[in-house]
């Protein structure tokens, strides 16, 4: 240790750690490229595959967790959690259960079938298609895609 800074010294690989990241052009040029609530309710459009893992020209499209939609759902469960935690385990996890789909449901914003996406609808799908389900918890949760991306020139 240095006696007058009570500093350790700097190693060579740590100071040309240091001298990188100065010479690093910032990947970020704005707060605004921090902003992920915007794309997030914009939301993605998903593929549905049938169970052979075809293609079916149908598509979800989803907001990500970072969206009013889901924020706003999360919220939801807490107060169900909350409001149900007196009564019997099994009835409030049926509760619970009930809350989360009608959640989740919430989050598919659009889609391209004929029958209009209401909340019982798209319930329903949820319920009666459980690897549908699965894929959208999957893509609310993936930040990867709700990032504004780079145009590529």
């Amino acid at each position: 240790m240095n006696a007058q800074t009570s500093e350790k010294p700097q190693t060579a690989k740590s100071q040309k750690q240091v001298k990188a990241a100065k010479e690093e052009k910032p990947v970020a040029k704005s707060y605004a490229d921090f902003l992920t609530r915007p794309i997030a309710n914009e939301g993605v459009e998903i593929p549905l595959f049938n169970a052979e893992g075809k293609k079916t020209g149908h598509w979800l499209r989803v907001v990500g967790e970072d969206s009013d939609i889901f924020r706003e759902g999360q919220t939801k469960l807490y107060r169900t959690a909350l409001k149900n935690s007196e009564l019997p385990e099994e009835e409030a996890d049926s509760k619970f259960g009930v809350v989360s789909l009608e959640v989740l449901a919430s989050c598919i914003i659009d889609w391209s079938f004929e029958e209009a996406p209401t909340l019982d609808e798209k319930v329903s799908l949820l319920k009666d298609a459980p690897r549908i389900k699965d894929k959208i918890e999957e893509v609310i949760t993936s930040k990867s895609l709700f990032i504004k991306k780079k145009p590529t020139s």
